[in-house]
């Protein structure tokens, strides 16, 4: 199936001389960029918690060979500061980023796990 899409001169102009410094066809080129795109929009959204937990996760064998016992600071998905004291990088965080979600975790081999009580009534 063949499809026609229009473009302005100049973005061609720009397709065109990426295709030439690539060695391939201006068409090939923009298929590529548009596979791209798509795909990153596939990708699902993940709440900044996540992504910053997830973030931590994939960094964790990493920081412990370099920062094992300090905090780390993470904020949409990037590492943006360490420290020897949970509250002090928090503040210190909070004055360079504003109240945007923001985790500060210890940087262990043992995850930290919160109990959360709850009360049961029995009948």
């Amino acid at each position: 199936m063949t499809a026609v899409i229009e473009l302005d001169d100049d973005l061609y102009a720009m397709i065109e001389a990426q295709a030439k410094l690539r060695e391939v066809s201006p068409s090939i080129l923009a298929q590529q960029i548009l596979r791209r795109q798509l795909d990153e929009l596939q990708q699902p959204i993940l709440p900044d918690s996540q992504r910053n937990w997830d973030e931590f996760c994939s960094k964790l064998p990493d920081l412990l060979q370099t920062h094992a016992g300090q905090y780390v600071a993470i904020t949409k998905g990037q590492i943006v500061g360490f420290g020897g004291d949970r509250i002090a990088l928090l503040k210190d965080m909070r004055s360079q980023y504003g109240r945007i979600h923001i985790l500060v975790t210890k940087v262990t081999p043992q995850l930290r796990t919160r109990h959360i009580p709850y009360r049961k009534t029995v009948r």
